[in-house]
């Protein structure tokens, strides 16, 4: 989640408040345990693209381009948001 939450991340480098989605953190970790505990079964997705940005539908290119953080630019952490490659180092 660093791309929308971090203070660093694309969210945030769009110009967007990230501390309200911050602030749910704790509650967030609380029903993530309790459900585990709960024999409940946790699925967690992510997004990317392949690095020559082939799967990238030219609307989030355009958009992201209009925010001001186009997706594939450098960003401060990594390129905007994650290739697929760099998420695996993570």
């Amino acid at each position: 989640m660093k791309a929308v939450l971090d203070s660093h991340g694309y969210y945030a480098s769009c110009g967007l408040d990230v501390s309200t989605g911050q602030a749910i953190i704790p509650s967030v970790k609380e029903l993530l345990e309790s459900a585990r505990n709960a024999g409940l079964q946790v699925y967690w997705t992510r997004e990317g693209h392949r690095e020559d940005l082939s799967t990238l539908p030219s609307r989030e290119r355009a958009r992201s381009k209009l925010a001001g953080a186009e997706i594939g630019s450098q960003g401060l952490i990594y390129p905007l948001p994650f290739s697929l490659s760099a998420m695996e180092r993570e």
